[in-house]
């Protein structure tokens, strides 16, 4: 039990570029140089389960670490080292569902201590419950893209939403003047598409405090002031991925007649903070499991970011390459729909090949071709294309990862179309039955 006041509690989120993901050596070494300020307890948030090299440093100087996380289990079991290892995908975790985001991980671990703060005469009775917090979690929840399909997220995310259209923090505030969107409420949509991306722009392109700043400001106009940094690096953000798909579409389509299931993907101009929107996008145009590599600060080393099809989880499959080849992978960690590696940079093309041949492994002797997928929910009749429909699939909501918005088809006449969107990729339609 360590007995320490508010102004001893610090903060410290690790930069993509410079330290890497999770508890990465670079955020190591940054907490262990300074001798006389160690931390006596680290709890990390949506990281730490393939990190035990890294938190066995950390315990040699005394530190506890108390690990917090929803990333999939290695092989290997949970990091010895780690003090505790709360983690929903562990095979002996009780909890109802496995697929929360790490955020809500951290919020159930924070709700419980508060329980046993009370139980124990440490916090009185009337302290604040932490459902004020749920804004947080659903939008972390959604910018995770978890499964929507579960009870525990479908739930955190509608009473999440239910907070934040309150719109009693400044953020909020600032986001809905932003957005324009003064007579509607933020929806699961906005999660995905409209906040998420400007929260994860920073980090993504440069440092992400100011994400951390934009969320906790006092005022509206300081949220308001952040907001705008972030807006800007998320326009940032939409060029270097249209400059790296150019790029990577060519070399995808070279890559296809030596790779039959799936892509891996490199090129030194690419950036590691947009990696991962890179891969979604192959993923989505050529139907496969891809992997997009980039530079990062040390010359023999790459960082990865992977995305995959449903018949695929990308994590197994990185993890069959791993074991195969340990001194070739550096280290992974992520789950069935997503993950992230380091990869020694001189063995690209025969990392290719194995993860080509690991993902092969998981596909069907059906799966003779893979291919883009649309899913439909079939046609709606005549009468069915009405108003009443609309409200009855948005009492469907919220929409999500494995729980997608509807998508309908049909044959219908073009009467007018036109180009929308600042850069007028998007098209507005008027059709006729």
């Amino acid at each position: 039990y360590f007995d320490v006041g508010e102004e001893k509690i610090q903060h410290l989120i690790g930069h993509r570029i410079a330290d890497g993901y999770g508890i990465s050596p670079g955020l190591v070494e940054r907490i262990l140089e300074d001798k006389n300020n160690l931390p006596d307890i680290i709890i990390t948030a949506d990281c730490g389960s393939s990190d035990e090299l890294q938190i066995a440093r950390l315990k040699e100087q005394g530190i506890v670490v108390i690990v917090t996380d929803h990333h999939a289990i290695p092989q290997e079991g949970i990091p010895e080292s780690a003090f505790a290892t709360i983690n929903p995908t562990r095979a002996d975790c009780s909890y109802p569902d496995s697929t929360i985001a790490g955020c809500m991980v951290s919020w159930l671990l924070m709700s419980h201590l508060r329980n046993e703060l009370i139980n124990k005469g440490q916090l009185a009775k009337e302290a604040p419950k932490l459902s004020g917090l749920l804004d947080f979690v659903s939008l972390g929840t959604v910018a995770d893209a978890v499964s929507l399909l579960t009870p525990v997220n479908r739930a955190v995310v509608t009473v999440g939403l239910k907070v934040m259209n309150q719109l009693q923090r400044p953020c909020w505030q600032a986001m809905k003047q932003l957005l324009e969107r003064d007579f509607q409420v933020f929806t699961a949509e906005d999660l995905g598409f409209q906040i998420g991306p400007r929260i994860n722009a920073r980090s993504r392109m440069s440092d992400p405090y100011m994400a951390l700043h934009y969320l906790c400001a006092a005022t509206l106009v300081q949220s308001a002031q952040y907001l705008q940094e972030l807006d800007k690096d998320n326009q940032s953000r939409k060029e270097t991925e249209k400059d790296m798909l150019e790029i990577a579409y060519a070399l995808a389509k070279e890559q296809l007649d030596s790779l039959h299931w799936s892509l891996v993907i490199y090129d030194k101009a690419f950036h590691a903070g947009v990696q991962g929107i890179v891969a979604s996008r192959l993923m989505e145009k050529f139907g496969r499991p891809v992997i997009v590599l980039s530079p990062t600060n040390e010359p023999e080393k790459l960082t990865g970011s992977a995305r995959t099809i449903d018949r695929v989880h990308i994590r197994d499959a990185i993890e069959t390459v791993a074991q195969s080849q340990p001194d070739m992978v550096l280290g992974f960690g992520g789950h069935k729909g997503a993950a992230g590696l380091k990869l020694d940079s001189s063995r690209i093309e025969e990392f290719a090949a194995a993860f080509d041949k690991a993902v092969e492994q998981q596909l069907n002797t059906d799966d003779t071709d893979l291919r883009p997928v649309i899913y439909t929910d079939g046609e709606l009749a005549e009468d069915e294309l009405s108003y009443e429909t609309i409200a009855e699939l948005k009492f469907l909501e919220p929409y999500g990862r494995e729980f997608e918005a509807p998508v309908f088809e049909g044959d219908f006449e073009v009467q007018s179309m036109r180009s929308i969107g600042a850069d007028g990729t998007h098209l507005m339609i008027q059709l006729a039955t």
